[in-house]
């Protein structure tokens, strides 16, 4: 029919790292193998992906926001007007 839709859903992944640590170990891992390589281009390839990967951590420093806490005086209300558990 015309009007039916696929929707394709992606598949949600849970990390256990920081998108940070992420690309941190991604840029490690990539420097650590490149190491041993004789120069060519096996070790440059490493190399621009160790240096974009610490690129792209530098990017996303940038562009978040600073984590900064809710005021004392504000978290002390929220949880002050919380229901009690087991009840609603």
């Amino acid at each position: 029919m015309a009007g039916d839709r696929v929707v394709i859903r992606r598949k949600r992944v849970k990390h256990e790292t920081s998108f940070k640590e992420r690309l941190l170990n991604s840029a490690r891992e990539a420097r650590e193998a490149a190491e041993p390589l004789p120069p060519g281009l096996d070790r440059e390839l490493l190399l621009r992906k160790a240096s974009a990967s610490e690129t792209a951590v530098e990017i996303h420093a940038w562009i978040s926001p600073p984590r900064a806490a809710p005021p004392p005086e504000l978290m002390h209300g929220l949880v002050r007007k919380s229901p009690p558990h087991g009840g609603g």
